[in-house]
């Protein structure tokens, strides 16, 4: 079993299944959606064997393995209005934004701070549950969407969009491999 976001199940099984596909074909994968209560307990019972993502702070007994450095991009559509001149500051406050992801997941309020702070002002016109669906909703609208760039770079290969990078400072944060310590010498 491995816990996984929407976009982490995007991103990441795609390579993982055709990893195991050539390297253990008997290996089977259950993906779950995690939750900070089921990650802790989940992995010290062996119930989850991985978990990959951003999970914030977890229990001192998990071991963590950094895979890569993760930074929020805006998707924009091609044709939007605002493309016509650089975004600023001052641009971002007159956008309808949407954000996205479980309300579990600490870098969404991190973001909707950075929007509603002193600097930016911005309107969040839409909450959807998952970062997937953003895409689809702003290559059919005038609404902005801050996503993190490896789902935009997905996304943006099959859609009428444009990345741009943030003029103001959002935080980003680390994609981990999380397992607990008892199962580390595990050969599985």
């Amino acid at each position: 079993r491995v816990a996984l976001s929407d976009v982490g199940e995007r991103i990441f099984l795609p390579r993982l299944m055709e990893y195991l596909h050539q390297h253990a074909p008997y290996v089977d994968v259950e993906a779950l959606s995690p939750t900070p209560e089921m990650m802790n307990e989940g992995l010290a019972s062996g119930q989850i064997d991985l978990a990959i993502g951003y999970f914030g702070s977890l229990a001192k007994q998990l071991r963590q393995k950094k895979l890569f450095r993760e930074r929020f991009v805006y998707m924009l559509r091609s044709q939007h209005p605002a493309l016509q001149a650089p975004i600023t500051r001052e641009v971002l406050r007159e956008l309808q934004h949407v954000v996205g992801g479980p309300e579990v997941m600490q870098y969404l309020a991190a973001v909707e701070k950075v929007l509603h702070g002193p600097q930016v002002k911005a309107r969040v016109a839409l909450r959807v549950h998952s970062q997937l669906c953003i895409g689809p909703i702003v290559a059919a609208s005038d609404l902005v969407g801050l996503v993190p760039s490896n789902l935009a770079a997905l996304v943006a290969d099959h859609m009428p969009l444009q990345l741009v990078e943030p003029p103001v400072r959002f935080p980003s944060f680390d994609v981990t491999m999380n397992w607990h310590d008892r199962f580390h010498k595990d050969p599985a």
